[in-house]
């Protein structure tokens, strides 16, 4: 018997056996079996989002544009107005489904390559208070475009808003907490990242917005009220469900809780992503979208100009060889998909690539023959083990500074960066082990007493080497220290972020400079107990959270020394968040907020590099300088004269 062919689609997808095989048998929707099965179902959705307690999962029949307009005629009444926000084909769908069933609908656009901007949301529901729900595709399955969910999600919060979201291309890999982020309702499908079959669409809808829901759908099977007050009456599905279908989804439920959650998925799918990107662009393919907004779910290609590539052509002998891709959504470029999801491997992925240059190299298409494609290895491939990017390792490198807060914890009247240890202060080691190791583009954020801070530059002779770039916030969060410094961070090069509050050995820079990965987070595994240390959380060698309190599970985590190496687009994607954030009134954050978001978005494109060996401190309080000066500063010495 013929082997199936592998999808590499955006959904239906290929899925694992035990998926498969939940479907060999029968029940009656009424037993008691089936009914507890679509409670386990129920109960499990709302596990993946962290949605219990305050939100109701409702499955219903059929795909995911099905829910999609059932969540639009139920939750959205006609005297209620509706703006979608939209950059690409699904968004469309939304404004589309909204007119059929009469509803006021207003869109505000972005070209698809473009993500959505919370500061345009904000200004536009500032200015017609009519409106009453927004909608926002999370990942635009088009392009496989990440919008910024929980900026836009607080900018609709704040301007008390109802706010539905289409997380069809999301739910189950990209991050997604209903506790942290205000969401009216979720939409999604079996079909994609939960790795389910195609048949079965489910909201997560508050629970106060579902109660006042009562007879305002025009529809009567796709009233999500009505199906709600069904599941809660007697357990049942008002009409025939497909109960196979049903089956297959708890047990890919089941599966994804078994193999790490969300995180654990996101990283294996970020694996494969970049397996395929790395892969065809070695072939001359380009990505229709910047990284900084790519997800790993989707991988849009730009399609070549020679006139010779049809896609027809492409398609069929892909699938020839068991290899099944998408034709392109877009409508300002001409352009094809390929779907990193499912149950395939890097190692699927190096296969496809490799059929891909036999394929183009047959049509006289190809700028190098199909052997130039390297085999990557799985050690290559590995998150913590990534080479360096040719980007990263030619482009410019410069210094990110933030030495712009008070100090408040020590009384202090200067800047923490102007403690002096030993007759050197902290910014005097700092500009040192930078210029030591050959950093010398410096940018440090100031706010409070930048005078103090450029007398001290003036004194040890680097002010006319460092650039000193105000933070009027600084009382706010560092994430408003960060975003001032985004011309920095997107200017192109290679970018080191430091904690100016840091006493350490100045190596930690070479090994930081040095270390594998594509963009760095320094880690220290004897981690102090307690809130206040950031923590770098790690599941098989990959990073799977980074905060002071992790939600994440883990295997082993360590502290975060505060010292940080981006690549050029690593760079430019956190300069972005950081300014998204501050746009979107979320000023009081910490930059370790938008850094996580790009990690848990990005896991395969970070790794650490392991310091526990180098004495070094955070100063926060009296009691870490009295450390700093009896364990740590003896220990630099020891360094210096040795």
């Amino acid at each position: 018997m013929a082997q199936p062919p592998l999808l590499f689609t955006p959904g239906p997808l290929t899925t694992q056996l035990e998926t498969r095989q939940a479907m060999l048998n029968d029940w009656g929707s009424r037993e008691p079996a089936f009914i507890a099965m679509t409670a386990e179902l129920r109960r499990r959705l709302l596990d993946v989002a962290g949605g219990h307690g305050s939100h109701v999962a409702i499955p219903l029949q059929g795909s995911g544009t099905f829910i999609v307009e059932a969540a639009i005629g139920t939750l959205v009444g006609p005297s209620d107005a509706l703006l979608v926000l939209t950059n690409g084909a699904y968004g469309e769908r939304m404004i589309e489904i909204a007119r059929r069933l009469g509803r006021t609908v207003e869109a505000l656009r972005w070209p698809e390559n473009q993500a959505v901007e919370p500061a345009a949301v904000e200004r536009a529901l500032a200015e017609n208070p009519a409106l009453t729900h927004v909608a926002l595709v999370h990942c635009e399955t088009t392009s496989g475009l990440l919008n910024p969910l929980a900026a836009v999600a607080t900018v609709v919060a704040r301007q008390r808003r109802a706010f539905i979201v289409d997380a069809m291309s999301s739910f189950g890999a990209l991050p997604l907490d209903l506790r942290e982020t205000p969401i009216t309702a979720v939409l999604a499908s079996s079909n994609k990242c939960l790795e389910g079959v195609p048949g079965i669409a489910f909201a997560l809808v508050e629970a106060a917005a579902i109660a006042r829901a009562k007879r305002v759908a025009p529809s009567l099977s796709l009233d999500l009220y009505d199906q709600w007050r069904g599941f809660e009456s007697n357990g049942q599905w008002r009409f025939t469900p497909p109960v196979q279908v049903v089956a297959a989804l708890v047990e890919a439920l089941r599966l994804l809780e078994a193999k790490g959650g969300p995180a654990a998925r996101c990283a294996h799918y970020a694996a494969n992503f970049r397996t395929l990107a790395d892969g065809m662009a070695r072939l001359g393919f380009r990505l229709f979208l910047d990284e900084s907004i790519q997800s790993p779910i989707i991988a849009t290609f730009r399609m070549p100009q020679d006139p010779r590539f049809r896609f027809d052509d492409i398609y069929a002998a892909l699938a020839a060889r068991g290899f099944i891709i998408y034709p392109g959504k877009l409508t300002q470029a001409q352009s094809f998909r390929i779907g990193c999801i499912g149950a395939l491997e890097p190692d699927d992925f190096e296969r496809l690539v490799a059929a891909v240059a036999d394929i183009v190299a047959e049509l006289g298409l190809a700028a190098e023959p199909a052997a130039a494609v390297r085999k990557i290895s799985r050690q290559e491939a590995h998150p913590g083990t990534m080479p360096h990017s040719t980007a990263s390792s030619a482009s410019p490198l410069s210094a990110v500074i933030l030495a712009a807060g008070v100090g408040r914890r020590l009384g202090n009247m200067a800047p923490k960066v102007l403690l002096d240890f030993a007759g050197k202060t902290l910014l005097e080691r700092h500009v040192a082990a930078l210029h030591a190791n050959g950093v010398r583009d410096i940018a440090i954020t100031v706010g409070h007493r930048p005078d103090l801070i450029r007398d001290e530059l003036s004194r040890i002779g680097a002010l006319d080497c460092v650039a000193l770039i105000e933070n009027p916030r600084y009382r706010e969060g560092s994430i408003v220290s960060l975003a001032v410094q985004r011309e920095r961070l997107a200017a192109g090069g290679t970018v080191l972020v430091m904690d100016g509050d840091v006493l350490y050995d100045g190596r930690m820079i070479a090994r930081l400079l040095g270390a594998v990965p594509e963009n760095v987070l320094l880690l220290d595994h004897a981690i102090e107990p307690g809130d206040e240390p950031v923590k770098i959380c790690l599941r098989a060698e990959v990073i799977v959270d980074f905060a002071k309190t992790p939600e994440h599970a883990y295997d082993r985590h360590g502290e975060s020394v505060g010292f940080f190496r981006f690549s050029p687009s690593m760079a430019a994607a956190l300069a972005q968040r950081a300014t998204a954030y501050v746009q979107a009134g979320r000023a009081s954050a910490e930059y370790e907020a938008a850094l996580r978001e790009l990690i848990l978005a990005h896991p395969d494109r970070f790794g650490y590099e392991d310091i526990s060996d180098l004495p070094w401190t955070e100063i926060d309080f009296e009691a870490d300088v009295a450390r700093a000066r009896r364990d740590i500063l003896p220990r630099l010495q020891e360094v210096a004269h040795a």
